[in-house]
């Protein structure tokens, strides 16, 4: 796939004393380019539980906090679906009727398709951003390395990968799921 907001982080940038801390650099996904790659389901790092901790943390930022168009909950939601490779609006409202964990996060309220989409729309830059910060944590936790470690070159990848994953629903969502 190519990356359209920046270059990708060439896997020689990473610390070397972290990728042995982990299992070696083939825990990573790396494309072709040598460029490093989440994977689509971040649950296959993180327990659920984890990630929604993190992603109530990351909406509570300074940066963050109050600045969501509308409910603080729909922000935290969309984060949790998509950095678990659930990009469609319908498929994440089903979800909240029949699984626990996204249930647990609508508090009774529950979502309809358009205003997940709404919201999207609405809170893209917040999105963005959340996702990003959720995805460092990931980074930092899976390899062993401490926040102030990660890179500019780095966290624009992540933004970049997070910017994927809102066009990659965006696209979900036009083509009716």
């Amino acid at each position: 796939m190519e990356r359209r907001c920046t270059e990708p982080v060439p896997a020689e940038r990473w610390r070397e004393d972290a990728w042995d801390a982990c299992c070696g650099p083939a825990e990573l996904v790396v494309q072709r380019s040598g460029a490093f790659d989440l994977p689509l389901d971040l649950g296959q790092w993180i327990a659920p539980a984890t990630l929604r901790g993190w992603i109530e943390e990351e909406t509570r930022e300074p940066q963050a906090a109050g600045q969501s168009e509308g409910a603080e909950w729909l922000l935290v939601l969309l984060t949790f679906a998509y950095a678990q490779r659930m990009f469609g609006s319908t498929e994440i409202a089903r979800t909240c009727r029949t699984n626990g964990a996204f249930s647990g996060i609508c508090d009774g309220q529950m979502p309809v398709a358009e205003e997940l989409w709404r919201f999207r729309r609405k809170n893209r830059p917040l999105l963005q951003q959340v996702l990003a910060g959720v995805f460092r944590r990931a980074i930092c936790e899976r390899f062993q390395i401490e926040a102030s470690m990660v890179t500019p070159e780095l966290e624009a990848d992540l933004r970049c990968h997070a910017l994927e994953r809102l066009d990659l629903a965006r696209h979900i969502d036009g083509a009716g799921e």
